[in-house]
């Protein structure tokens, strides 16, 4: 029971994000990766609340890790 409605939630191909913050300086990927984020929590799981994102980048800037926080 618990495979099937994982292989359920797998067909939403628009699920993610749309990737425009690839590229750009990072204080506009995070910008613009903010709002794909709060933007893909209100369409896809509408019981969860956006709360905040963080991001800490590597130690050479190549790499971002982002954090986000939702309240239910």
């Amino acid at each position: 029971h618990r495979e099937r409605r994982f292989k359920q939630k797998c067909q939403y191909r628009q699920f993610g994000l749309q990737m425009a913050f690839v590229d750009k300086p990072i204080l506009a990927a995070e910008t613009i990766s903010a709002a794909e984020i709060r933007e893909a929590i209100a369409e896809f799981e509408p019981r969860a609340r956006f709360v905040d994102v963080s991001y800490a980048p590597s130690a050479y800037g190549a790499k971002i890790s982002v954090k986000v926080e939702v309240g239910i």
